[in-house]
């Protein structure tokens, strides 16, 4: 997730980490003069965190990390921006959700996340909504047509929902062809606690670059719109000797 604070910009990221077998949330800060830092560890658990949903609300940043492996959505406040995180409460237990997307629309939290029945079943292929009309006190509430959509072409979401010209947009996965194959814009043209209604008017694919294989999320601030790219690199390489 991208966030621009006092002019300066950071990336929140999932970092995985192969000695452990699983990933955590770090940050790339960029100053006015426009230097990339190195990335710093800011969440890290005993568990696979990925997905950092970042957002600001009331003057104080938050973060919901994707935690499937542990079986719930946390909300972590940033007590240290951006550095240090602190759990705030949970949102929900006992669900197997990925990549959980809040956005504060008419008066009203909306959590998108991808939902699974259980750890083994995929999260690809199922989107479900939430509604609350407080963002701590719980009691999130399933809508109706849950769930809203059903096909692993642009299920999973991909980043923040956001507005452009007035219209509202979610960012959406392609896994039909693997995790983070392809990325979708989906106009969202009903958003009420009894009606939901998209409609995707923009796709991104690999292939303007041999090397890209897939392209995985979406997140854009007033003067900057980055993706991450799935991109092969061979473990070896061939040198070709000459005798001189």
């Amino acid at each position: 997730m991208l966030i621009n604070r006092g002019g300066n910009k950071f990336i929140f990221m999932e970092e995985f980490d192969e000695r452990e077998s699983f990933g955590h949330i770090s940050v790339l800060s960029k100053t006015r003069i426009g230097d990339w830092a190195e990335p710093l560890p800011v969440l890290e658990k005993p568990y696979h965190l990925s997905y950092p949903f970042v957002f600001k609300f009331s003057g104080k940043y938050y973060m919901v990390p994707e935690s499937a492996a542990a079986g719930r959505i946390d909300l972590f406040e940033g007590v240290h921006f951006p550095l240090r995180w602190e759990l705030h409460h949970t949102l929900m237990k006992n669900v197997f959700a990925r990549d959980t997307t809040l956005i504060y629309y008419n008066e009203t939290w909306w959590l998108f996340t991808a939902l699974a029945q259980t750890r083994e079943q995929g999260a690809n292929v199922e989107l479900f909504i939430f509604h609350s009309q407080d963002l701590f006190q719980g009691n999130w509430k399933s809508h109706p047509m849950n769930p809203v959509c059903s096909d692993i072409r642009c299920s999973r979401p991909a980043g923040r929902i956001f507005k452009s010209h007035g219209r509202l947009y979610r960012p959406s996965q392609d896994c039909s062809r693997g995790y983070g194959y392809g990325l979708d814009l989906n106009e969202i043209k009903v958003l009420t606690v009894s009606d939901y209604l998209e409609k995707r008017v923009h796709s991104v694919r690999p292939g303007w670059d041999p090397r890209v294989v897939g392209i995985h999320t979406l997140a854009r601030s007033s003067h900057l719109t980055i993706v991450d790219a799935l991109t092969r690199t061979p473990r070896f390489r061939i040198l070709n000797f000459h005798a001189g």
